[in-house]
């Protein structure tokens, strides 16, 4: 997580004021591996939970720090399962397993040091090494704004594809695909047009 979120970050331009944390990652690398968000850029960042209350106590906690012009600070809002280093029982094992290696973030592109791979010692379970799997770089062609949308630049209204020719039935970028996309969520709870 760190890397693509320093990726994002240090964007130029990027108009990011807040950053609820995800409460699954936290959990597992701990409240403590967020930190660097307002330490390093000045953005309060919270961890919080999946419940409606949890998002609002987030968002709340958030544009308080912003409009109240305070201290740009990181909170765990999570505290009853994420701890403030984590699992380290999960985090043994995934070092164990996995390594780092460089990945494709869709609608983003190649980032340094951003994903995890199965390393030699588990290569036997690796599909990609054991089945024939082609996986295509896909090139945006379509004059969607994702990559824009993803780093923050842009809202997906801003997007000259949004509700036109892109939608969740005909979805022309990874925003749109994912049900958790902002693209998708702004379409699902847009305003009546």
């Amino acid at each position: 997580m760190s890397p693509i979120l320093h990726y994002i970050l240090k964007q130029p331009d990027n108009q990011i004021q807040g950053l609820i944390c995800p409460g699954h990652v936290a959990s597992i690398k701990g409240a403590d591996y967020f930190k660097f968000i307002a330490e390093d850029y000045n953005v309060p960042a919270a961890v919080c939970g999946f419940e409606a209350i949890d998002i609002l106590r987030g968002i709340y906690y958030l544009v308080n720090q912003i409009s109240n012009n305070e201290k740009r600070s990181f909170n765990n809002l999570y505290k009853r399962c994420v701890k403030p280093l984590g699992n380290s029982t999960a985090n043994q094992l995934i070092e164990e397993v996995f390594q780092v290696s460089h990945g494709e973030w869709r609608g983003i592109g190649k980032v340094e040091n951003s994903v995890l791979t199965i390393n030699k010692k588990y290569e036997k379970l690796n599909v990609e090494k054991n089945f024939t799997v082609k996986i295509e770089n896909q090139i945006n062609t379509n004059k969607c704004a994702c990559s824009d949308i993803l780093l923050g630049k842009k809202s997906p209204r801003e997007c000259d594809l949004f509700n036109k020719k892109c939608n969740p039935l005909n979805p022309l970028g990874p925003c749109m695909v994912s049900t958790e996309g902002a693209c998708a969520i702004a379409y699902r709870y847009r305003e009546e047009i």
